[in-house]
């Protein structure tokens, strides 16, 4: 998949499956990384205030997303705000 912009490509992507993996920088190129480990509560956010069912399922899908049983049950039941 290639995204162009007046005739320069902007991104591409590959295909794997039925889904395209955007390119990101590699982890040796730190000056883009987050400082802070990522969180249950976090990644609850940033997938749309997912389930915990589906949350806990979701790191076998991702490369790096690393989220561990206990840190899902420890999320707050009582729905949070947007």
């Amino acid at each position: 998949m290639l995204l162009k912009h007046k005739g320069t490509v902007e991104l591409q992507g590959i295909l794997r499956g039925k889904l395209y993996v955007l390119p990101t920088v590699d982890e040796a190129g730190a000056g883009m990384m987050a400082a802070a480990q990522p969180t249950a509560m976090m990644w609850h956010r940033r997938f749309a205030h997912l389930g915990a069912t589906l949350l806990e399922r979701t790191p076998k899908f991702f490369d790096g997303m690393h989220l561990k049983r206990a840190q899902v049950a420890a999320l707050p039941e009582a729905e949070c705000p947007p």
